[in-house]
C-alpha cells in the first residue's frame, strides 16, 4: 500500500537533475480535494521530519521513524485533543 502512497507523491514533483524538486501545479490545482489534502500533508510532515532532525542534529534511522497510523500501544498521551503526527523514539 504505501507504494502506492509513494507513487502518487512522486508523480506530482518535477525531479531534473540540478534543480530543486518542484511541484506540478497545474496538475496539483486540478486534482480532488482528498488528494490535494494527501499530498499538502504528506509533504508537509516530510518538511517537518527534515526540518527537526536538521534542528536537533539527529541522525534518525528508518526505525526512529513511527508511522503515525501504528502507534505504539503503551504511548500515553496527556490530555484530549492531542494528535501525534510524528513520533521519534530515542529509546
Amino acid at each position: 500500500m504505501m507504494q502506492h502512497e509513494l507513487r502518487l507523491l512522486l508523480s506530482f514533483l518535477v525531479d531534473r537533475p540540478g534543480s530543486p524538486l518542484t511541484l506540478r501545479q497545474a496538475d496539483f490545482q486540478a486534482s480532488s480535494g482528498h488528494i490535494k489534502r494527501f499530498i499538502s500533508e504528506s509533504f508537509g510532515l516530510g518538511m517537518l521530519t527534515a526540518a527537526a532532525e536538521r534542528h536537533n542534529r539527529l541522525k534518525l534511522n528508518d526505525i526512529d521513524l513511527h508511522n503515525s497510523d501504528a502507534l505504539p500501544v503503551a504511548t500515553q498521551y496527556p490530555g484530549s485533543g492531542i494528535r501525534p503526527d510524528l513520533l521519534f523514539d530515542f529509546y
